[in-house]
């Protein structure tokens, strides 16, 4: 069942890539757009492991589903 989940979802993902690469790119703008606002006060690697962290745990909650 999981895997005609994942299917189904990597088929809307490619018939709309156009809609996923904003979506990705929209967050990763506004990421840098806030650390800059916040005067870089963490450092890259920080920063990093911060949107791994956060973006794992939305993945575990459905938030970007």
């Amino acid at each position: 069942m999981y895997l005609k989940h994942v299917d189904k979802s990597l088929d809307i993902i490619w018939n709309h890539l156009d809609y996923f690469i904003a979506m990705r790119s929209g967050t990763a703008i506004n990421i840098l757009i806030q650390w800059i606002k916040n005067n870089k006060n963490i450092a890259p690697d920080d920063l990093a492991d911060l949107i791994i962290k956060q973006m794992k745990e939305s993945f575990n909650l459905n938030l970007l589903l």
